[in-house]
């Protein structure tokens, strides 16, 4: 072998052997990088489900009830002729959801949701007052059961809400011992995540006072 040839030789297994080392100084830091990322997405969910253990007062003239910590409520001036908002509880930033336009003397409102969509794992609740004439718990369909010693109804459909990409909606209607008037709560899901959040509605409609 010429000395060209043992100079080119000796330059590979050097090269070789720093590809080597590199991979094996390497490879640990990959695997730390990868356990500290897994640590943190293992803390985040740990650091959500704590917060969920927590709860919130919200009181109106009527009724009281404690909804998680983890969904924060927004009000805004949303109502009709038969129904008004009371609040919104949502795990995600919420915006006002009207709009008034005016047209010369004409003044018209719209509303919709105060979430443009919700996000995977999202949770909007809407709680609301309504009445009209001739309602009766009677009238409304689902599930029966008692909230507060109110009768109460509850609906699921599995179908998605349009715009809102939810993946389970729950309507709640319950009789306000009042003629003509109800309490709803129309709530929308989105997985991953639906049974657990259904659990914590159950909870706050369980720790509901109605006077």
């Amino acid at each position: 072998m010429t000395g060209r040839m043992v100079f080119t030789a000796r330059v590979l297994s050097a090269l070789m052997f720093l590809l080597v080392l590199g991979a094996a100084i390497q490879s640990p830091a990959l695997s730390a990088s990868r356990l500290n990322s897994s640590v943190a997405t293992v803390g985040h969910r740990a650091a959500n489900a704590r917060s969920c253990l927590g709860t919130t007062v919200l009181k109106t003239d009527r009724t009281s009830l404690r909804y998680p910590s983890c969904w924060k409520m927004s009000k805004y001036t949303e109502g009709s002729t038969s129904t008004t908002v009371i609040a919104f509880l949502s795990n995600q930033p919420t915006h006002q959801p009207c709009n008034t336009t005016r047209s010369g003397t004409a003044t018209t409102t719209r509303c919709g949701f105060p979430v443009k969509t919700l996000e995977n794992g999202g949770v909007l609740v809407m709680f609301i007052e309504g009445g009209m004439p001739g309602w009766t718990i009677a009238n409304e369909t689902g599930r029966r059961f008692v909230v507060d010693h109110h009768a109460a109804r509850e609906a699921v459909s599995p179908k998605a809400y349009g715009s809102l990409h939810s993946t389970e909606e729950i309507t709640i209607f319950i009789d306000r011992g009042i003629p003509d008037n109800y309490y709803e709560l129309a709530a929308f899901f989105r997985n991953p995540g639906v049974a657990e959040d259904q659990r914590l509605l159950r909870k706050m409609l369980n720790s509901m006072h109605i006077e």
